[in-house]
């Protein structure tokens, strides 16, 4: 039972270990550059969630369908759809007066 106990904490303790130091290594490496990303993408949610369905007709009407596999199709138009309205909320919240309604904070 002890022995049972103690095989069970000492892997709990090496996956730990293991998920801290990739966590550590993340931070070092790439944590800088994909926190500005997610300070970025979070910031500007609000105008995404206005103007993507603009970028949906667009695509939609004039982009799509680019296969005949209906799960890459899916996968463009979600990749396609929130880069562009990203990029559109970012140059929109460069403009002082318009910078409020973009929904950039």
């Amino acid at each position: 039972m002890i022995n049972s106990l103690y095989r069970v904490i000492s892997i709990f303790y090496k996956k730990l270990t293991c998920l801290s130091l990739i966590k550590t290594f993340l931070d070092k490496k790439i944590g800088k550059y994909f926190q500005k990303f997610i300070i970025s993408l979070s910031r500007s949610t609000y105008g995404v969630y206005f103007s993507h369905f603009i970028f949906i007709y667009v695509i939609t009407n004039y982009f799509y369908p680019i296969t005949k596999n209906d799960y890459i199709n899916i996968f463009y138009l979600l990749i396609m759809t929130l880069i562009s309205s990203w990029l559109i909320v970012l140059v929109l919240s460069r403009i002082p007066f318009i910078k409020k309604f973009s929904g950039y904070y």
